[in-house]
């Protein structure tokens, strides 16, 4: 993750408007990554595709992330999860 904070820093500098969205957060917190979640595979090949369940969790970050960051894309009721 501290490659893609260098990236957001350098940018951040040049194009201080420029939002990111940083995936990881599905994989990693604190110091410890996992791609597994509450036992289920966060990936459904070596390719690093997305499993269902990975999918799912990573929709749920990104409606938090949009819904604080960008309200603009989530305008939409049905998008929202409760």
């Amino acid at each position: 993750m501290k490659k893609f904070d260098t990236l957001v820093n350098q940018v951040s500098i040049e194009a201080p408007e420029t939002l990111f969205f940083n995936q990881n957060q599905l994989f990693c917190s604190q110091n410890k990554c996992s791609f597994v979640r509450d036992g289920l595979p966060l990936f459904r090949d070596e390719h690093h595709h997305l499993s269902e369940y990975g999918s799912d969790q990573l929709f749920k970050i990104f409606i938090e992330w949009a819904t604080i960051n960008a309200p603009e894309m989530v305008a939409t009721e049905s998008l929202r999860m409760k």
